[in-house]
């Protein structure tokens, strides 16, 4: 597709192909012995064996060896003829070549170029063709001809392939009369449609039609060899009736004007319930301001079985597009003035407008490609009366087709300058296919009612990973130069025992905390009434009395109220034991209730 899609560019082009490829590259003759035969002329001789010297057709490594040669002889001339190495790596097609130029003076000078080129490599070029004769007038005595090439593989007769007619210089197809048997059977119409060759998809109006209907004989779980039921028979009939319709058109092969000083590609993507599809066209304007619109190429695809909306489908005609025009750039090696794309659905340009990330995956994925393939294109809106697409998407009948100019030439306003093209309508009210609003946020440890104490077997490991916590979540509120690193910090260190109070607290006594925050003090008959509790600024839960008018520190007039058996005061306890060398119980617990903390219901120092 690649060498076709060139192939439309130039003003000049030539044509050729290599006489006996795969005979004139040398096998090693070490390697020929795995290349024998025998052979005899005749029943009463004697069997011979022979070795063969060069490829031969039919081997899995002979194109590859054969291609290989080829781009040894551009390698050995890349110094000195770098523009004939590009065209021998970039225009042959296996022995096919295929390029031009925007010059006579020019393409005689590559054909002599390249013939001398791959002579020295036993590469003879025969059955040169180009839409001037005189380029080729230093080749009379070779095969010459300017009648009509046929890019198809295969013969005539079994191939309604595109061919190019040198004296017009345009694109033709050769549709001879179909013969259908009596009895149709969905191996027919598969036979019959494999057999159409539009490797530009320049009929894919046409042939849509026919991939539709194959889609539909699956959907009837026919068999290969079972007759067409009458209506489908019918529906065939009428269109392969209507096939040789095609060999009248004439399709002009160059699509950029003469003397273009500004050159666009314009693509337009449309679907169906049935199929989408896409179209390029090369829109040029010369220095009169004259422009020429013309069909570069185009691709159709039949809607999957599973049932997508309509929007969805839009979603894969754009993605088909951006696929075409990424690889029509890739292709064409011509930088274009500007590329928009076309798309006549509202909500698809919102996608295309959207994060992926803020998608759902179906059109998540499709959108992100999308938007890498055509980075440097615009997308705009068309209206459906005026987008070519539609026509891929809904199929035309050969007969049809040659008298739609929207279709070869684009959509009017092309015509017309850039201010009357047509203009985006208001946005979409709502856009389908959003993920759920996900709030993202570290959760506040005065709200962790099941945070898992029992995960910890020390109270300094259980502090510092609450401290770690809680700078990451302090780090990630922060610029990136003003967060903390190294070392925990004393600061933190406090920070955290205090949320691992408050979080030890709201397990042991949920009901207390709720009533003193609701009503301010504890009215309730709980097993803490008695100690006259409150909370503080810091929220935490403390004792209450007549202490508040000692000279004590804070801490001793209001000791905090913990549970003796939540296993945060269990690891409390055994790190305040090992830090004072293992006193008893007594010592240890007036430490405790000095440095820290009150215990509340029962005895815990005598468990340590």
């Amino acid at each position: 597709m690649s060498i076709l899609l060139r192939f439309r560019k130039h003003s000049y082009v030539i044509s050729a192909d290599i006489t006996k490829m795969y005979r004139q590259v040398l096998v090693d003759p070490e390697q020929r012995k795995l290349q024998k035969i025998l052979w005899r002329s005749s029943p009463d001789e004697e069997l011979k064996a022979y070795e063969l010297n060069t490829v031969t057709y039919g081997q899995a490594s002979a194109s590859y060896l054969a291609i290989r040669c080829l781009f040894e002889l551009a390698s050995e001339c890349d110094e000195s003829n770098p523009e004939i190495a590009e065209i021998i790596r970039h225009d042959f097609y296996v022995d096919d070549l295929l390029t031009g130029t925007s010059s006579i003076e020019h393409a005689k000078a590559i054909c002599n170029e390249i013939a001398d080129i791959l002579k020295s490599g036993c590469f003879e070029l025969r059955k040169w063709y180009s839409n001037k004769p005189e380029i080729l007038e230093s080749f009379r005595g070779s095969d010459v001809s300017c009648k009509v090439l046929e890019f198809a593989p295969n013969e005539q007769a079994k191939t309604l392939g595109l061919n190019w007619s040198c004296q017009n210089d345009a694109l033709v197809y050769n549709v001879g009369k179909i013969e259908i048997p009596h009895r149709c059977s969905k191996r027919t119409v598969l036979s019959i449609t494999s057999r159409i060759f539009d490797p530009l998809g320049l009929l894919s109006p046409c042939i849509v039609i026919s991939k539709i209907f194959m889609q539909k004989l699956w959907s009837t779980k026919l068999s290969w060899d079972d007759e067409l039921p009458h209506p489908f028979r019918v529906e065939w009939d009428r269109f392969v009736n209507d096939l040789p319709s095609i060999n009248a058109l004439e399709i002009r092969r160059q699509v950029i004007g003469d003397d273009s000083i500004r050159i666009e590609l314009h693509g337009f993507a449309d679907s169906s319930e049935k199929a989408y599809g896409a179209c390029l066209y090369v829109r040029s304007t010369d220095k009169n301001d004259q422009v020429s619109v013309h069909l570069l190429c185009a691709k159709s695809k039949v809607a999957p079985v599973k049932t997508l909306t309509i929007p969805k489908l839009e979603l894969c005609a754009a993605l088909l597009l951006a696929r075409l025009v990424s690889k029509a750039i890739e292709s064409f090696k011509l930088t274009f003035s500007q590329c928009i794309l076309w798309s006549d659905s509202t909500i698809t340009l919102a996608w295309l407008k959207t994060s992926p990330n803020l998608l759902k995956v179906f059109v998540s994925n499709r959108v992100a490609e999308i938007q890498a393939l055509t980075e440097h294109c615009d997308w705009r809106y068309v209206p459906t009366r005026e987008n070519p697409a539609d026509l891929v998407s809904r199929g035309l009948y050969p007969h049809e087709i040659s008298s739609s100019d929207m279709w070869w030439h684009g959509p009017a306003f092309l015509n017309s300058p850039e201010t009357e093209w047509p203009t985006s309508p208001s946005k979409v009210s709502h856009v389908p296919e959003l993920k759920p609003p996900q709030i993202s946020s570290l959760p506040s440890v005065d709200e962790i009612e099941h945070f898992d104490f029992e995960r910890f077997s020390s109270f300094q490991r259980l502090q510092r990973a609450t401290a770690y916590i809680l700078r990451f979540k302090d780090n990630y509120l922060r610029q990136k130069d003003e967060r903390n690193i190294g070392p925990l910090l004393v600061p933190e260190l406090r920070s955290a025992l205090t949320h691992l109070i408050k979080a030890a607290q709201r397990q042991s006594f949920p009901c207390e905390i709720t009533e003193i925050t609701e009503l301010g003090s504890l009215k309730s008959k709980s097993k803490i009434s008695n100690l006259n509790p409150f909370i503080d600024k810091l929220g935490i839960l403390r004792v209450g009395g007549r202490l508040r008018d000692s000279t004590f520190s804070y801490d001793k007039k209001y000791p905090i109220i913990l549970h003796a058996k939540h296993n945060f005061t269990k690891l409390l306890f055994e790190y305040k034991h090992r830090m004072l060398m293992h006193p008893g119980p007594q010592l240890l617990l007036a430490s405790i209730r000095e440095f820290l903390v009150a215990i509340w219901l029962g005895p815990s120092a005598k468990n340590v």
